[in-house]
């Protein structure tokens, strides 16, 4: 549409706004941010922010949360262990994991976890490991060993431990969406907001 200049009114762009702000195919919102007198951090905290290029706004997030676990309680009494807390490491999660995953011969009927490919769910565990993407500067740091720990981790949860499907199994492998195993009832948890609880081991 923007290629044909006839560009919509609103778009939603999440993550992938600074590939039009770059190009100058937003308006900037910093006169409207000004005339509506809105005070960006007192509304939005910090998350504004990351919709800044170049010293200009060009998005507001209309919505935000926290990640957290969902897991199932029967299938944690089933195995006899405790239900998560604020205090797990990764490997007692790990633990927890492998004695609720079930297998049948090569086949596995329950996976300990549900893992899936979207960012917010991989970029937790660096968070937890004391990573981060992006460093003070805006720096990518992607390649410390936090990171790259964290992610062979999340990795291992799949191709090592086989606690968790891989896309193939998942009901929608093209987002690797985990829900589908989990309303089967085949993993004890998915991640869907935040997840900041986990202390890495």
């Amino acid at each position: 549409m923007m290629a044909g200049g006839d560009a919509p009114d609103i778009v939603q762009l999440a993550e992938a706004i600074h590939g039009y702000s770059s190009r100058g195919q937003l308006l900037p919102l910093d006169q409207f941010v000004a005339d509506a007198e809105l005070d960006l951090d007192a509304r939005f905290g910090t998350n504004y922010r990351q919709y800044q290029y170049e010293g200009s706004l060009y998005a507001l997030p209309d919505r935000g949360g926290a990640m957290i676990v969902y897991y199932n309680r029967d299938m944690f009494d089933a195995a006899g262990i405790g239900y998560p807390t604020a205090e797990w490491t990764w490997a007692e999660f790990l633990a927890a994991a492998q004695a609720l995953t079930i297998k049948d011969g090569d086949a596995t009927t329950q996976y300990g976890f549900a893992a899936g490919g979207w960012w917010p769910w991989w970029m937790s565990f660096i968070y937890q490991n004391g990573g981060a993407v992006l460093d003070e500067n805006g720096a990518p740091v992607m390649n410390s060993d936090a990171v790259k720990e964290a992610l062979q981790f999340y990795n291992d949860l799949v191709y090592t431990y086989e606690v968790a499907p891989v896309a193939a199994r998942l009901r929608r492998p093209r987002h690797e969406q985990p829900r589908s195993v989990v309303r089967a009832g085949q993993s004890r948890h998915d991640y869907d907001r935040l997840l900041e609880h986990l202390d890495a081991a």
